[in-house]
């Protein structure tokens, strides 16, 4: 008979555990939570975007010169052999 009550009694205490812990998970803001971490996570992938974008300019602008200052160095090259 002790038996049976301690398994009764067991199982009830895991069935209440288990009703708290459901309710607080229900009641919680995860899903909140989860929709602003996505917002989040979009937000820094167009960032990251904007940036490999700006890195491209920014290369293609630094080669241009490169090229400026080369045909600089040879015009000046050119005048002074003269």
């Amino acid at each position: 008979m002790g038996i049976i009550i301690w398994v009764f009694s067991t199982a009830i205490s895991f069935l209440l555990l288990y009703a708290v812990i459901r309710g607080a998970i229900n009641h919680s803001n995860i899903a909140k939570q989860d929709g602003e971490v996505s917002a989040m996570n979009a937000q820094l992938n167009r960032n990251h975007q904007e940036m490999m974008r700006q890195m491209e300019d920014l290369t293609k602008i630094i080669a241009e010169q490169n090229l400026i200052l080369s045909e600089i160095k040879i015009s000046k090259k050119d005048e002074t052999e003269i």
